[in-house]
């Protein structure tokens, strides 16, 4: 599903909500942005940039770590 056609299937699901909190969480996320990282990955990303690398897992794909193909 190429980009433009997620965007018309959400239009299309946001049309159809009749709950006004999911709307204003919604609103939120839009006013919050991408730029805002939650605090839960900021202290993740503080944990690795203090560890050893010899410590640090490298990095794979979810995949792999799933065990998929």
């Amino acid at each position: 599903m190429t980009l433009e056609q997620r965007k018309i299937e959400l239009i299309r699901w946001i049309t159809t909500l009749k709950d006004g909190i999911l709307l204003d969480r919604m609103d939120d996320l839009r006013k919050a942005g991408s730029a805002e990282v939650p605090d839960a990955i900021l202290r993740l990303l503080e944990l690795s940039s203090a560890a050893a690398p010899g410590a640090l897992v490298k990095h794979t794909s979810a995949k792999e770590l799933l065990k998929r193909k």
